[in-house]
């Protein structure tokens, strides 16, 4: 990812390989660790990559953050000699004339953040769960947070009134810049429906359920697969129609019991949406 402005050009890349204490790894001018790897064991390696307009210097710089950290357009702010990144639940602050820098961790993160903004009272943070609204000094001010998956690349929209954006699940949020929702509209209900009659076996079941619920390419095709499908991969609709159930049960009882196990243990998450089932007898 390139920022850029009328006096810098910063590269931020993730690294591929790169091992803490290793002596095969690149040199880099700076080394900023902003968790402490030895104690996390997982690590992202981030390089930032800095080319001043006004004297050709460069300067290069390794970042080890969080592995949960991602880098898109809007997770970089750069103004006139300062960068700013998130990654994760930290904010580092940069001085571009001298390389000095400080570390803002978000406290009792809830989620993983990905971008942040610049606005009249501070820095708009959007996350995973939720959207944290700083000043300048990095105080919070306010959360917005909700059980469903908030962020989607492209989703934020920033207006002189309120914000909106889409959860994962489709719905509409805006939260006015006090942080109260002004407006909250659900998407249309998605409903699948699945047809039993041709279905004689576990396997065409699977089969039937990978190709109607768009499950992965890799999806293994048993039951603790499609657990943690629905519990991770994808999102279940909000009604799910399978026509032709009681004929399918009376040839492979366990498999379709097994199956209302799971769907009735799902729904009893509060965690994820509900996913109604409606068992027709008929096709």
């Amino acid at each position: 990812m390139v920022f850029l402005n009328e006096k810098y050009e910063i590269t931020v890349k993730e690294t591929v390989g790169y091992s803490i204490n290793s002596t095969d790894n690149k040199y880099y001018d700076q080394c900023i660790k902003i968790i402490d790897a030895d104690m996390f064991g997982h690590y992202s390696g981030y390089e930032m990559e800095v080319t001043s307009y006004e004297n050709g210097e460069e300067f290069s710089i390794i970042v080890i953050a969080s592995y949960c950290s991602k880098v898109f357009e809007n997770s970089g702010i750069l103004t006139t000699d300062i960068f700013y990144i998130i990654l994760d639940n930290q904010i580092i602050k940069m001085n571009l004339q001298d390389f000095t820098y400080i570390n803002y961790i978000i406290p009792n993160p809830y989620g993983t953040y990905y971008e942040i903004y610049n606005c009249e009272s501070g820095f708009l943070v959007y996350g995973e769960l939720e959207l944290i609204l700083l000043n300048k000094q990095f105080d919070e001010q306010w959360r917005y947070c909700t059980q469903d998956i908030l962020f989607g690349e492209n989703s934020l929209q920033l207006n002189e009134e309120y914000i909106s954006f889409k959860d994962f699940e489709g719905n509409t949020h805006e939260v006015d810049w006090s942080g109260k929702q002004r407006k909250y509209e659900k998407a249309m209900p998605i409903v699948v429906t699945i047809n039993m009659n041709s279905v004689k076996t576990p396997r065409q079941f699977q089969s039937i359920i990978k190709q109607m619920l768009c499950m992965p390419d890799f999806y293994g095709m048993n039951w603790d697969a499609y657990w943690d499908a629905i519990t991770g991969l994808i999102a279940l609709p909000d009604e799910l129609r399978i026509n032709g159930w009681h004929i399918y049960k009376s040839i492979q009882k366990d498999d379709a019991e097994l199956f209302e196990k799971i769907m009735k243990e799902y729904n009893g998450l509060k965690c994820y949406k509900h996913c109604e089932c409606i068992y027709n007898k008929y096709i």
